[in-house]
């Protein structure tokens, strides 16, 4: 059985650990090179424990999801949302889960 834009309830979840690469190619990619992310003397003056990972970094994962993939169908994302509610640091293991709606 195929699937069809019209299955709705479909999940889908990833798993990745944050690394140093992944920060330093999301900086090169936007261009934010901001110290709270790439220098650790101000990421520790800043008061965290380390440097933060930018925010947008774990939505790019987003793209990965099966569920917004469907064999011969066009696909686009009509909402997304996420609550930035802890700072992420460098080796940290993060979720992501997706429901087609």
């Amino acid at each position: 059985m195929s699937e069809s834009i019209h299955d709705t309830g479909l999940t889908d979840e990833i798993c990745f650990t944050v690394s140093e690469e992944m920060l330093q190619q999301f900086a090169e990619l936007t261009g934010d090179f901001s110290f709270l992310h790439i220098n650790k003397v101000f990421g520790s003056a800043a008061g965290y424990r380390e440097n933060i990972v930018h925010g947008m970094l774990p939505l790019m994962f987003l793209l990965e999801f099966e569920t917004l993939q469907i064999p011969g169908e066009s696909c686009r994302v009509v909402k997304a949302g996420a609550k930035f509610t802890n700072p992420v640091f460098i080796g940290e293991e993060l979720d992501r889960k997706s429901t087609r709606l």
